[in-house]
């Protein structure tokens, strides 16, 4: 064979060469994902059918896919995400709007809390503190009663009584914590701590109140949020200006209601994948102030500390880090 010759099939040769190439390097990315499902199971999805033929994906770990414009959504299909996240229809009726559609464009799954240490302190207008107690709250109310007399406030007292859980009287509130998966290097868990409030009816003072949600030196805070409601309607928002000044915490501050209310604080925060399987925690916290002094708050590692006059409520939520149930 002459070198012209040689020359001429060189082109066909160097195309094939290159097509084999091609073949070889588009089935190894082929076999990096599927590698990737193999050791992220958690990452395969299966396709349900919920309220009106709508289609979602939930993933094998229980997290349902985050949809996006939630707000198009109806009121059934809604519930129905919220059920396949894991959320009961008693709570389902407590959420806002505004967090209802929040928690499904975010997507993930409701994990079980275990909630205690709940502690309620109503600090007097002598500066001293009294921890609310069965064995206390008549004490107690007696000390409110002259308090409401010395600042003019009437009779409307936060009652004491009615202990139980983390429900007092007119207020109660609880945690709620949302698995949403690993971040994309799968260096770390992604969750929503939220602290949520209700007033039954309007509370003795109508001053400024503050919200908190405090975590462990270990967590990246990435988001925050907070809205509260009179009514408990979405339409009725008195507004809630937020913090992120502290890095062992988050606050919001927010006018106490003239009626009945629901609220809400939501911290978006990391945690690294390395701790899986130990005990997390978040702390929430609530201040109602007696006088126009608004109450400050104070975030150490794992804990928040209310001062000033009033009513100030925390307790503390514990899970399993990187279980999504």
């Amino acid at each position: 064979m002459t070198r012209e010759e040689k020359n001429e099939k060189n082109p066909v040769l160097k195309i094939l060469l290159m097509s084999l190439m091609f073949i070889l390097l588009f089935s190894t990315v082929v076999s990096a994902d599927e590698l990737n499902s193999v050791n992220n199971p958690e990452n395969t999805t299966s396709k349900l059918k919920v309220g009106n033929g709508l289609t979602i994906e939930k993933f094998s770990d229980g997290r349902v896919k985050g949809i996006e414009n939630a707000k198009s959504l109806n009121e059934l299909q809604k519930k129905e995400i919220l059920k396949q996240m894991k959320f009961t229809t008693e709570e389902i009726e407590k959420l806002p709007s505004t967090l209802i559609n929040e928690i499904i464009s975010e997507g993930g799954v409701k994990v079980q809390l275990e909630q205690k240490n709940y502690k309620h302190i109503y600090t007097s207008l002598d500066g001293m503190d009294y921890i609310v107690t069965d064995e206390t709250k008549e004490l107690v109310d007696k000390v409110k009663a002259a308090d409401a007399v010395k600042l003019g406030l009437g009779s409307n007292l936060i009652g004491t009584l009615e202990m139980g859980g983390h429900s007092e009287g007119i207020f109660s509130g609880y945690g709620t914590l949302i698995f949403n998966g690993k971040t994309s290097n799968n260096q770390e868990y992604k969750y929503s701590f939220v602290t949520n409030f209700n007033w039954s009816t309007g509370p003795t003072a109508w001053n400024y109140d503050k919200v908190a949600v405090a975590y462990e030196t270990m967590a990246t805070r990435t988001g925050s949020t907070g809205h509260h409601y009179l009514y408990g309607n979405s339409s009725n928002d008195i507004g809630m200006n937020i913090s992120n000044s502290s890095v062992y915490g988050v606050e919001g501050t927010t006018q106490a209601p003239t009626y009945n209310s629901y609220g809400y604080l939501m911290v978006n925060v990391n945690l690294p994948v390395s701790e899986d399987g130990n005990s997390g925690i978040f702390v929430s916290g609530y201040g109602h102030s007696w006088t126009p002094v608004p109450i400050s708050v104070t975030f150490g590692p794992i804990g928040v500390d209310f001062g000033g006059i009033g009513d100030k409520w925390d307790w503390d939520n514990y899970f399993t880090i990187g279980k999504a149930y």
